[in-house]
């Protein structure tokens, strides 16, 4: 009898066109939603049209998880607040939901889609990473056509984005460079060491500090020189060899020298100019008040933090909805707060919008990423590097954020996501090898 080949089955078909939605969304966000919100809004499309495909699958995957119900009671409140908000404040109302969308696209949905498509091995989330650098730089070659640096004797580098998140990005950059590295260093013993490769990292991790360099972002250096070093310490030591950690010590004189190069010629001015201008802020706010420097980057914030005060404790449990920030320091008697539309500080600006509920939540969200993510390094179930780096990029994210609010543009909805879907894609992977051998039992 004649051997006959079977169709494949609707549900093979259905799961084999979810799979490539997923990482095609995947792979779009990686490469473009850094600078393009429609990029974005593509890719979580693709993710969310296969999550729909394979959904027993991903329910049943993202359910065990604590991060899941987490997230599922901060949107749920996010919706709640921004109808209340917007039905008290009618004048605020796009402003309230533009807001909502903000938050849902920096630590919402976006992060359970990814961390499941991302769930499917190291490789894809590797991957995912060097698309990512890809994409940072498709886009500094664009930018720089029209003019990487602003005028002269200014120096701070924008990259079409913010100065503060550029040099975030930048840091978070540099991080990931330098984990592959040691990583490098740490599996040569096992295998022949790919110089190609590690000149390749090496000219990434220049780069990384150049950008760091030349943002002027005092925030991110602030988290950069927080994280790094020590970030970087604890990794060899916990990685490297006794010999191989000399190569370590070789590598981070290198990324000194080539930081000191930077700051010596192309960001010289720029870096003296702040620097120089903060201490002097510094000094004359301390001895005159914080009105004495407010053409400075700190006396205005003083000023907006003391500000902050008065309407958290007016709504501290709800706040005053999310997008409520621009509408309340325009009611401000200080017309020298006008100009302003957010509270340049991560957990005031929570607590003032969202109030303690809604910043509990948040932060709940942030401590069960990092737990995740640890969890999975210690089942072995997510590479070294890969968890340091989410766990890293996490700690810079939110230090920077104690000067700076960036939930409100691409880059940091996309940092943010990002550093949150990797951290999460190792529990989940945890979760079901844990329930497959339960099953075979």
């Amino acid at each position: 009898m004649p051997h006959t080949v079977q169709p494949p089955s609707n549900d093979v078909t259905a799961s084999n066109l979810a799979a490539t939605l997923g990482a095609a969304g995947l792979y779009v966000y990686a490469f473009g939603a850094l600078t393009s919100i429609a990029a974005a809004n593509a890719s979580l499309l693709l993710m969310l049209l296969g999550a729909a495909l394979n959904w027993r699958s991903f329910w049943s995957t993202v359910r065990t998880v604590r991060v899941f119900w987490l997230l599922v009671a901060f949107v749920l409140y996010l919706l709640a607040r921004t109808y209340a908000a917007g039905a008290e404040f009618p004048a605020s109302a796009k402003a309230q939901k533009g807001a909502l969308f903000d938050l849902l696209a920096a630590s919402g949905p976006a992060i359970l889609l990814g961390a499941y498509w991302l769930k499917q091995g190291v490789a894809r989330i590797q991957r995912v990473q060097a698309i990512a650098v890809a994409g940072l730089l498709a886009h500094l070659v664009y930018t720089a056509t029209q003019g990487l640096l602003s005028e002269s004797g200014s120096g701070r580098f924008a990259m079409a984005m913010s100065p503060n998140a550029a040099g975030l990005i930048a840091a978070v950059l540099t991080w990931g460079a330098a984990l592959r590295l040691l990583e490098c260093l740490a599996t040569k013993t096992r295998q022949p060491l790919d110089w190609a490769v590690a000149a390749s990292l090496v000219c990434l991790l220049g780069l990384g500090c150049l950008m760091l360099v030349l943002s002027g972002s005092k925030s991110a250096w602030i988290a950069a020189l927080l994280v790094l070093p020590m970030g970087g310490i604890l990794y060899a030591r916990r990685r490297l060899l006794h010999a191989q950690r000399r190569t370590a010590l070789g590598m981070l004189v290198l990324s000194l020298a080539i930081t000191g190069i930077a700051i010596a010629t192309a960001g010289g001015g720029s870096v003296l100019e702040r620097l120089s201008g903060a201490l002097d802020a510094s000094r004359q706010v301390i001895e005159e008040g914080a009105g004495a420097s407010y053409d400075s980057s700190i006396a205005p914030r003083l000023l907006i933090w003391a500000n902050s005060k008065e309407h958290i404790l007016a709504r501290p449990l709800t706040g005053w909805g999310p997008g409520s920030a621009a509408m309340l320091l325009d009611r401000s008697p200080d017309e020298r707060l006008h100009a302003f539309s957010h509270y340049h500080n991560l957990p005031l600006m929570l607590l003032v919008t969202l109030g303690a509920i809604g910043t509990l939540l948040f932060y709940a969200i942030q401590a069960g990423l990092v737990a995740s993510a640890w969890q999975a390094l210690r089942a072995c179930r997510a590479p070294p590097d890969t968890v340091w780096f989410a766990l890293g990029g996490l700690a810079m994210f939110h230090i920077a954020h104690l000067f700076q609010y960036r939930l409100n543009n691409t880059p940091g909805q996309f940092l943010l996501s990002l550093l949150g879907m990797i951290a999460l894609s190792g529990a989940l992977r945890l979760r079901a090898a844990r329930e497959t051998v339960t099953a075979r039992h």
